[in-house]
């Protein structure tokens, strides 16, 4: 498939950052091929070019190698498959307040590819978990765990933090169901 060496040329050249369009295309286009999802997370972890790159008209600056992982995660969500390293939801949440509340960081993409592709096994729901009493998370992100929880387990517990500790502490030891 000439697709592959297509999106892997796009993925170590600065240029396709700047522009992007030509990367996310690839990306899209793949996205709808069987085993997608496995090959976009052959590649997440991979670095990019060390370039900035401005988004939003500019109000958002991210590093390439986190709209890399936004747009891999991004790609595994439209193709419903995959593996997410749970570490990705646990990263720490550095990302300063910007204007347009957009955020590329890998924990909130993670959260929502992982509830695409149904992973929940024990490390991500346990990330998930652990998520929500991360006070200094501002309180949508925790939210974002909530909805990915909510997805993975079938649980109704909204956003009491504590009935989620709760029931993990419970159903931990069964899991997955």
């Amino acid at each position: 498939m000439d697709a592959i060496p297509a999106l892997d040329r796009l993925l170590t050249d600065p240029g396709a950052y700047a522009g992007r369009t030509a990367l996310r295309n690839a990306i899209f286009a793949l996205s709808s091929a069987p085993g997608s999802g496995d090959l976009f997370a052959e590649r997440l972890m991979g670095e990019a070019p060390p370039r900035p790159v401005g988004l939003i008209g500019g109000q958002v600056r991210i590093s390439s190698t986190t709209l890399r992982r936004w747009l891999l995660l991004w790609g595994m969500t439209l193709a419903g498959e995959g593996r997410v390293p749970p570490e990705l939801i646990a990263e720490p949440w550095t990302a300063p307040q910007n204007i347009s509340e957009k955020y590329f960081d890998s924990p909130p993409a993670a959260m929502r590819a992982a509830a695409a592709i149904g992973q929940n096994d024990t490390a991500t729901t346990e990330a998930l978990v652990e998520r929500l009493g991360r006070e200094d998370d501002p309180f949508w992100l925790r939210g974002d765990a909530v909805g990915a929880l909510t997805e993975l387990t079938g649980q109704r517990l909204a956003y009491d933090f504590d009935a989620w500790r709760e029931w993990w502490a419970d159903a931990k030891a069964n899991w997955p169901h």
